[in-house]
């Protein structure tokens, strides 16, 4: 007796029907927006990892390897309490920036 071969159905995958990226102006438009907000906020202001991502200019996966490994190359970050959630002070992710050669 011989077994039928079935080849499965081939279904789409999520990256597959996500829209691309955008490129060339947008995206540049979108960056230099974040950085001219990121100018006008206070010292004390807290960000979020991905938005201290988009000022910095690395991924929040970078960002969040470096607080966890204690690699001590990105800015320094606030753990709120009782949470899981991270937090940077805009004081201190602009003193972070100020160190690093351009």
């Amino acid at each position: 007796m011989s077994a039928a071969v079935r080849s499965k159905p081939t279904r789409k995958t999520r990256a597959a029907r996500r829209a691309p990226p955008a490129r060339g102006h947008e995206a540049e438009t979108r960056e230099s927006n974040v950085r001219e907000r990121f100018d006008r906020l206070a010292d004390s202001v807290l960000m979020t990892e991905p938005e201290t991502a988009q000022v910095v200019g690395y991924s929040a996966n970078t960002l969040k390897f470096w607080r966890l490994h204690g690699v001590n190359k990105g800015p320094p970050s606030v753990k709120m309490p009782g949470t899981d959630c991270v937090r940077y002070r805009t004081s201190a992710v602009r003193a972070w920036l100020a160190t690093i050669p351009e």
